[in-house]
C-alpha cells in the first residue's frame, strides 16, 4: 500500500492538469475505484498534519497537489509564473 501511495504522490508531484481518478487507477495497476479513492482519502489526510507543506485539492477536472496557504508567500517567488493560466503564459 505504501509503495501505491509512493507512486501516488510521484504522479500527482510532476502532472501539470489535475488527474483523475481513472488516470490514477491505471497509473496505480488498480482495478477497483473504491480503493483508488481509499488511496487518495489517506494520502489527503497525511498531508494535513502541521507539518507538511502541501494539499491534495479535488477539483472538477480531478486532484492536484499545492502548496498550503500559509507558506505561499514564503515559496511563491520560487515559481513566479505559476499562478498564470496558459494563455497568460503565452502573452508572456
Amino acid at each position: 500500500m505504501e509503495a501505491k501511495k509512493s507512486r501516488l504522490e510521484a504522479a500527482l508531484f510532476l502532472a501539470e492538469e489535475p488527474v483523475d481518478s481513472q488516470e490514477i487507477a491505471d497509473i496505480l495497476d488498480l482495478g477497483s475505484m473504491g480503493y483508488v479513492d481509499m488511496l487518495i482519502e489517506e494520502y489527503q489526510d497525511e498531508l494535513e498534519e502541521d507539518h507538511r507543506g502541501l494539499e491534495l485539492v479535488e477539483t472538477p477536472e480531478g486532484y492536484e497537489l499545492k502548496v498550503k496557504n500559509h507558506h505561499i508567500e514564503h515559496v511563491s517567488h520560487l515559481a513566479p509564473h505559476q499562478d498564470l493560466n496558459e494563455g497568460q503564459l503565452r502573452t508572456l
